[in-house]
């Protein structure tokens, strides 16, 4: 919500230029990308090199780092227009953020149905 309301104050207002928020972000976007690559991209291109499953090695990347670093960026940030959409994009990637938490877990009846705990 933060990257959204610095984007709309950026587009309704007079853009404001934060370059220390904008490398903030960035050094955030390139956390999250590198959790994106680990955990989405890595796999697929193992697996199109006929690697086995039980061979694959999962390796962590910095989990909620990025999404710090994100949020980090957008509040020095606040109404600069490039540094609220580099920051939606990289949420968006960022697989150890919060978003992709929910998003994993919603399916998960252990989290859902009370009896089976």
């Amino acid at each position: 919500m933060l990257l959204g309301a610095s984007l709309t104050y950026a587009l309704m207002r007079a853009e404001r230029h934060s370059p220390m928020g904008f490398v903030i972000v960035v050094s955030g976007a390139v956390i999250a990308c590198l959790n994106f690559y680990l955990s989405i991209v890595r796999y697929r291109l193992q697996a199109r090199e006929r690697v086995s499953r039980a061979d694959f090695r999962h390796v962590s990347g910095f989990p909620v780092i990025g999404t710090i670093i994100i949020v980090v960026g957008a509040l020095l940030g606040f109404g600069c227009a490039a540094c609220a959409v580099l920051g939606l994009v990289a949420i968006a990637l960022d697989t150890g953020g919060a978003p992709w938490f929910l998003a994993s877990t919603w399916n998960d009846a252990v989290l859902w149905n009370d009896a089976e705990r």
